[in-house]
Formats: structure tokens, C-alpha cells, sequence
């Protein structure tokens, strides 16, 4: 019915095209990408082929440059190619459109592991987390893991809950892990050899 629903309001049938699906979305501040890089990958890649944005919202989501809500009305502005689903899509529907899909973007997250568990062309983006604990064991993953370590002499921090303060170089102030700043779009489809 998600497929049918999109035909009728979009003309797009994913059911006989390429499609990624996009997960930017973290509950933990030091685990969120900036909201703005999220949408200069997602407006890049939905160039190439259609884009489902996934994810769910809380009441304590983290701000990143801008608050989800702002964030989610401009991905509703980028085009008939962009499909925002952001809310509470059941699990469920969001894995299913994961395992149909041609290509996957996300974070070090639950939804990144459903991608690879269905062998998705999958790019992770990292933080605080070394990729090799997590994905090392599948070099396909790995050859397409996103890490800027260099952005911090820290890294990785592993932060789980509360604020590592003795390690992230902002202190207390650090709203965003230094790894997570400087992802490009042309960094992520060159990963995916999607040419716009």
C-alpha cells in the first residue's frame, strides 16, 4: 500500500525502480550528523534516483543546526523525487522498504545493520564509534564506511549516555562529534557509483 500510495501522489513506482532509502535521524546529540549535510546528501542523491528518509521522532530529539521539525519541512521541499517519511513509521514498513531497496544511507545505527543483514549497498556514517568494533568482519560494509577520525584526536570516544566531557574537544559545549561535521554528498555517492 506504501508503493501504491506514492504512485498515486508522486507518479513514482518503486516497485520497478531503483530506489535508496535514507536513515539521518539519532536520539544521543554526539551520534547525529547536522541536519544541513543531511540535506545537501539527500537533495544530491535524490538526483539519481528516488529517496525514502526514514526514521522515527521523539520528544527529546537533538538539535543540529536546526530542529527536526525545521529539518523535516525542508526535505518536504526538495522535490517529487524526496519521499518524507519521518515520524512514526512502523519498524516493520521502514524494514521492508530496506530490504526492496538498491541503496541505503545512515548512521551507526539499528537501521544501518537491517540494511547490511539484507546485503543493501549500504554507506555508514561514523562518530564516536570505530567501524571495524562493529562492521570490520564484512568488507563490503567496510569499504563504504564513512569515518572522519582526523576531525578529532579523540576519536574514537565510544559515548553512550550523558557527555564524555574529559574527551570531546568542545566539552560541554560539544553539541555534534567532530567526526560527524564534515561528510560530503559527493563523498557518499562516490561510495554508492551514483553519478548526478
Amino acid at each position: 500500500s506504501f508503493f501504491y500510495f506514492v504512485y498515486e501522489q508522486r507518479q513514482l513506482d518503486l516497485r520497478r525502480s531503483r530506489y535508496a532509502v535514507v536513515a539521518p535521524l539519532s536520539h544521543g546529540s554526539l551520534r547525529t550528523m547536522p541536519y544541513q549535510l543531511w540535506l545537501g546528501i539527500i537533495a544530491e542523491l535524490s538526483k539519481a534516483i528516488p529517496v525514502i528518509v526514514v526514521g522515527q521522532i521523539t520528544e527529546r530529539m537533538p538539535q543540529a543546526g536546526m530542529s527536526v521539525g525545521d529539518f523535516s519541512s525542508k526535505l518536504s521541499a526538495l522535490g517529487n523525487n524526496v519521499i518524507n517519511t519521518l515520524g512514526d513509521t512502523p519498524l516493520r514498513i521502514v524494514m521492508a522498504l530496506i530490504s526492496k531497496a538498491s541503496s541505503f544511507v545512515g548512521l551507526d545505527s539499528g537501521l544501518t545493520y537491517v540494511a547490511q543483514a539484507f546485503n543493501v549497498k549500504s554507506v555508514s556514517i561514523w562518530g564516536s564509534h570505530d567501524p571495524r568494533v562493529r562492521i570490520g568482519y564484512d568488507s563490503a560494509m567496510m569499504s563504504r564506511a564513512i569515518w572522519h577520525r582526523q576531525n578529532c584526536q579523540s576519536s574514537p570516544c565510544f559515548a553512550f549516555h550523558g557527555f564524555p566531557e574529559n574527551k570531546c574537544p568542545g566539552g560541554s559545549s560539544q553539541a555534534v562529534c567532530e567526526c560527524l561535521k564534515t561528510p560530503s554528498a559527493d563523498e557518499v555517492l562516490s561510495l554508492l557509483d551514483l553519478a548526478v
